[in-house]
């Protein structure tokens, strides 16, 4: 999508999907409540086309597209106010642990999790391996012998705990 020109989308539709983005964008900045939300039937009254021609559009791929693309441009306008509150905020005295990752990840430190290793880990539990490995560490006294209120008990294959 980056270098896409969307030249296969009609100059109208081109000019719905800018000005659905817009006002949405509009309308959700507004701190005066100045900006109503159109409907879809304004935006294809606005553009001269019929409502159901506009909800056609509205799922159509390429429309949709061509909307997150307008909106993605959009966002990009606002990093450097994004890059500015995130300094800001780091520059408190107790930032969350949530924004020294977010931070990290931005300048670099972290690398993007989208490029990390997403290939799915496999863990498997067997129930008599564990209560053996429990069972040892109680004869070297790591874990203290101690009755519990929850026991698990196998019975045909299953695990229950009572």
């Amino acid at each position: 999508m980056k270098n896409d020109t969307f030249d296969d989308l009609s100059d109208v539709q081109k000019k719905a999907a800018e000005l659905y983005v817009r006002n949405v964008i509009e309308y959700k900045t507004d701190a005066d409540n100045e900006v109503t939300l159109l409907k879809d039937k304004e935006i294809a009254e606005e553009v001269g086309v019929d409502r159901t021609t506009y909800y056609r559009w509205n799922k159509d791929p390429r429309f949709l597209e061509y909307v997150i693309y307008l909106s993605l441009q959009q966002a990009r306008k606002h990093v450097p106010m994004f890059i500015a509150t995130l300094v800001s905020n780091q520059m408190g005295k107790n930032p969350s642990t949530k924004q020294l990752d977010l931070y990290a990840k931005v300048v670099g430190l972290l690398g993007d999790s989208s490029q990390g290793d997403s290939s799915p880990v496999s863990v498997t539990f067997n129930l008599t391996d564990a209560q053996q490995r429990v069972k040892e560490l109680r004869e070297s006294n790591v874990v203290p012998n101690h009755t519990s209120e929850r026991q698990i008990t196998t019975s045909g294959g299953d695990s229950d705990v009572e």
